[in-house]
């Protein structure tokens, strides 16, 4: 099947999950949209996991629910994080022929989902596939991701454009319409085949919350499948409701301690030891270049409290060689 092909959507079933955490408001906004998506499909499932957020979220799914046939609410009662909360929606989910990952704060655009499908079903291998993600505004959002390397760290620390330190550039370039092959894609949208769940399972629930996107796609890469982006399909993506965190940047001075446990994990868990050593240490210096930048432009250099804390939770235990 060529991915222009029409998928037969109503031979195939499909569970949606969604992950809440003090975003329902956006879940009962962006709804209706994605009941439109799953429509023509066989059957379909929305499975919402409401992390055990404060407020009157619960109410507002709870009546989400009531009203739509296809929606199941999910009471968590703690918040695992984002891997945690996938999970306990996958083991609630019928098995379907194919599991639609949506953040929150996701929406996808008409026949992205169709798109999506049928991109996944035109490839053999194939085993999971994200769309072009963009803002409110249509602005395009990093959308496809290279393999990790040490040497991305001390450009993405310091704020150095890849290219000057010849090291490959950790986003890759997604053009309207292009599909392409990649390392990973962002977890707010990735439609996954059965055969790829069957194979690699859940996510690492050791990750509360970042990286564990990257960590799980990898063990999908590694398990024979490949990881697609489609340029053709678009999801409207409004990043950093729950997290505040926006394009992996922190409004803060600092990032959330989880950040620096997720990235360690990540390194330790699928590089060697030389290999996350040598990202640590690039990040390291990443972030002391990143500052000194910024003092010699006549700023802040804003950098002290990531490193000394990059320093104690990240290099230091990686350099000791101690275990997670």
């Amino acid at each position: 099947m060529s991915p222009d092909a029409r998928a037969d959507l109503g031979a195939l079933t499909l569970s949606v999950i969604i992950v809440n955490y003090k975003a329902a408001q956006l879940v009962v906004a962006n709804m209706p949209a994605l009941l439109e998506e799953i429509a023509p499909f066989q059957s379909a499932e929305v499975i919402i996991v409401d992390n055990a957020s404060p407020g009157e979220d619960r109410v507002q799914l709870s009546a989400l629910a009531a009203a739509h046939r296809q929606v199941q609410l999910v009471r968590s009662e703690k918040n695992g994080g984002f891997a945690y909360g996938n999970n306990r929606g996958l083991e609630v989910a019928s098995g379907s022929d194919l599991t639609f990952f949506l953040n929150p704060d996701a929406r996808p655009r008409p026949g992205a989902l169709r798109r999506l499908t049928e991109t996944l079903l035109a490839r053999e291998r194939a085993g999971v596939v994200g769309p072009l993600l963009v803002n409110e505004a249509g602005e395009h959002r990093a959308s496809a991701f290279a393999r990790f390397e040490p040497l991305q760290e001390y450009a993405a620390a310091g704020g150095i454009a890849a290219g000057l330190l010849r090291a490959r550039p950790r986003v890759e370039r997604l053009a309207p319409g292009e599909i392409r092959e990649t390392s990973w894609i962002p977890g707010a949208a990735m439609l996954v085949t059965q055969a790829a769940l069957e194979v690699v399972g859940g996510m690492d629930e050791a990750y509360f919350l970042y990286f564990e996107e990257t960590d799980w796609l990898e063990a999908i890469g590694a398990a024979g499948f490949t990881v697609l982006a489609d340029g053709g399909a678009v999801v409207e993506h409004i990043e950093g409701v729950s997290t505040g965190l926006v394009g992996g940047k922190s409004a803060r001075s600092d990032f959330p301690g989880y950040w620096y446990e997720s990235w360690r994990r990540f390194w330790t868990k699928n590089r060697t030891r030389s290999e996350a050593s040598l990202a640590a240490l690039m990040f390291s210096a990443g972030l002391l270049t990143g500052s000194l930048k910024r003092t010699i432009k006549g700023g802040k250099g804003g950098s002290g409290p990531r490193f000394k804390r990059f320093l104690s939770l990240c290099l230091l235990p990686i350099l000791r060689g101690e275990k997670l």
